[in-house]
Formats: structure tokens, sequence, C-alpha cells
């Protein structure tokens, strides 16, 4: 099976803390005004980002 990656944008902050503080490994990066969490979630590949 080829590698997955997930992609979960969020309106309000506190719609991605939650699935944030789910995150296994997470690593913080920044580009341009937007923040991105990515990580593990449930053995997948996952990316979370507060879209403003």
């Amino acid at each position: 099976m080829s590698k997955r990656r997930i992609g979960i944008m969020g309106a309000m902050p506190e719609e991605i803390e939650g699935v944030v503080a789910l995150l296994s490994d997470c690593v913080e990066s920044s580009m341009g005004k937007r923040t991105y969490f990515s990580g593990q979630l449930n053995g997948i590949e996952t990316v979370v980002v507060f879209s403003r």
C-alpha cells in the first residue's frame, strides 16, 4: 500500500487544538503566516493547520 497523508484545516483554533493534542511526534513549523503541525495520527502521517 502506498504511503498516506491526511491534511486537516480548521477555521478556529479551538477546532485544531484537540487534533494537535492527538498527534504523536508532533513537529511545529511556520511558513508564511501559517503554523503547521505534523505528526502521526493512528499511524498515518497527518498535517494540521489553522486556516485563519
